[in-house]
């Protein structure tokens, strides 16, 4: 499985995307790359978080939590459909 063009940050409607998710990089490695962010962007929630207590960013940090918990169960699905073991722990 492997990604396709996907762009994002579009500064205007009527304009292109400034940057894109490139096509044909293995999917497990975009999910790698994925979760990373995602680690970062929670980290950064959360030092918001501590320093504004009244704002959102607790609520974003947990978001941001759950989604990087999907990347990585989707992630490692991937790698057990990739190496297939048998109850015995044999590769079939």
């Amino acid at each position: 499985m492997k990604t396709t063009a996907h762009g994002f940050a579009r500064l205007a409607e009527s304009q292109p995307h400034l940057f894109q998710v490139n096509p044909n990089v293995p999917a497990s490695q975009a999910l790698a790359q994925a979760s990373l962010l995602l680690t970062a962007a929670h980290e950064i929630a959360e030092e918001v978080a501590q320093l504004d207590v009244g704002s959102n960013a607790w609520g974003a940090a947990c978001l941001i939590e759950m989604a990087r918990a999907v990347v990585d169960s989707v992630a490692g699905g991937m790698s057990a459909d990739a190496q297939p073991v048998s109850c015995d722990g044999v590769n079939p």
